[in-house]
């Protein structure tokens, strides 16, 4: 069986490596949210992603550019 986790010591943030010469991505963890609270969460920022004047909605993963990120070093 592949394991694709591990426990880090960092708990609630996290850092995922990238490929070389790439920054990695950091998570952390805001909030806990009471049952069905996601859901409000999720119409929510969908709403508001989808007014935004760059919202791309391609391959099932709609989002919208708010910031020129460059992630090469």
């Amino acid at each position: 069986m592949i394991h694709l986790t591990r426990v880090v010591e960092t708990f609630p943030s996290v850092r995922i490596p990238c490929e070389a010469q790439m920054l990695p991505t950091e998570v952390s963890l805001i909030a806990q949210l009471r049952h069905g609270a996601g859901n409000h969460l999720y119409e929510s920022i969908s709403t508001r992603q989808e007014s935004h004047i760059e919202f791309v909605d391609e391959l099932d993963e709609p989002s919208a550019k708010i910031a020129g990120t460059h992630y090469l070093l």
